[in-house]
């Protein structure tokens, strides 16, 4: 067994007991020192592992791996710029590096810099046609720029790559939302992420989300209790299964499903006023 599999077991200690021994007999292991710097980084001991990523760096000159995590270090602590010089030194190490390419795409799009990085993204699938995330980040800047059919192409095509990823699925259920026609493929996006993962509270509330908004509210109304089931302290859910009840006429249940609301979210404000308006109602007694 190796060290990489004892680090996906969080069995950390004998992961770094391991490198750190194949470090004594081959000091000169550019891998062994990024893969060390990987793990101290997962441990939480950040120094230390922008340590091993150097130490990794001269060893190996043109080694592209650890740039990209040193630009992941950096990128995680807001240093945008140190990260973007990072990602551009992977990609001059490995200019077929993929990832690398992606890394450096992101960094530029927070940079402002949208023109270059939809160059590097598509560089990045040119270089590996099967890696979903660049299709996924192209996606969001099609989203962010409004431009729908083409967010969702790029996010059907990460769905297509990778279909057990969930993200994916949200992301073409969310846009999907927005079309006119696209509400039923929305749901069956949605109705995928649970399928992948039950205990997703977002999930149930997005499904949920779009039955209410296509008159399914019945469906609607179960998907958010079922929201609730999974998260008791989620204001949404609790706030639009209130909105739901009260337009079924069901005023005792969309009382008590307010004042869950404001329990989870004192501050919202419509909820107050929806909770006023109703307990201000006499309700019939049965």
């Amino acid at each position: 067994m190796d060290a990489s599999i004892y680090a996906d077991q969080n069995k950390y200690e004998q992961a770094r007991a391991m490198l750190n021994v194949a470090i004594e007999l081959d000091p000169g292991s550019a891998l062994a020192h990024n893969r060390l710097g990987t793990l101290l980084l997962a441990q939480g001991e950040r120094d230390q592992a922008i340590a091993e990523f150097r130490k990794a760096i001269e060893i190996g000159q043109k080694y592209s791996s650890a740039h990209n995590n040193l630009g992941v270090v950096f990128s995680g602590e807001g240093k945008r710029d140190d990260a973007m010089a990072e990602y551009r030194n992977a990609v001059w190490s490995d200019p077929i590096d993929s990832v690398a390419h992606n890394n450096l795409a992101l960094s530029l799009y927070r940079h402002g810099r949208r023109e270059d990085a939809l160059y590097e993204f598509r560089k990045a699938i040119e270089l590996n046609p099967k890696a979903a995330l660049p299709h996924a980040n192209l996606g969001s800047i099609f989203r962010d720029d409004k431009k729908l059919d083409e967010a969702f192409a790029e996010y059907r095509k990460a769905v297509e790559l990778e279909p057990k990823t969930a993200r994916w699925h949200t992301n073409l259920g969310l846009i999907a939302l927005q079309t006119e026609t696209g509400w039923e493929q929305a749901i069956s996006e949605f109705r995928t992420v649970i399928a992948l993962n039950p205990g997703a509270v977002v999930a149930h509330v997005n499904l949920a989300n779009a039955l209410g908004l296509h008159g399914k509210t019945d469906e609607a109304i179960e998907e958010y209790r079922k929201a609730i089931e999974v998260d008791p302290t989620i204001a949404e859910a609790h706030r639009k299964l209130g909105d739901l009840l009260r337009q079924q006429g069901k005023i005792e249940e969309a009382i008590t499903a307010y004042r869950n609301a404001i329990k989870h979210d004192p501050n919202d404000a419509i909820v107050h006023e929806n909770l006023d308006a109703l307990s201000a109602k006499p309700t019939s007694s049965r």
